[in-house]
């Protein structure tokens, strides 16, 4: 049996991360088509208005102003 370093299974789960991060803000995105211009998705970010800064792993930036901390 091959033993694996614990580097893989957190490779994976950053790739998963990113990925449900990313479709999350398309959907959004989807959702009102009109804000497109104005919107800006910002991964593994501290910057802006957060009430948690060691929790957000990306947050949704809408004409400037912070509008979801995840």
């Amino acid at each position: 049996m091959e033993m694996r370093s614990g580097g893989v299974a957190a490779a994976f789960g950053f790739r998963y991360q990113y990925l449900v991060a990313i479709e999350h803000f398309l959907s959004r995105m989807r959702a009102d088509l009109s804000v497109l211009n104005h919107v800006t998705f910002h991964v593994e970010t501290t910057t802006g208005e957060v009430a948690d800064p060691d929790k957000v792993d990306f947050s949704v930036s809408l004409i400037g102003s912070c509008v979801e901390n995840v």
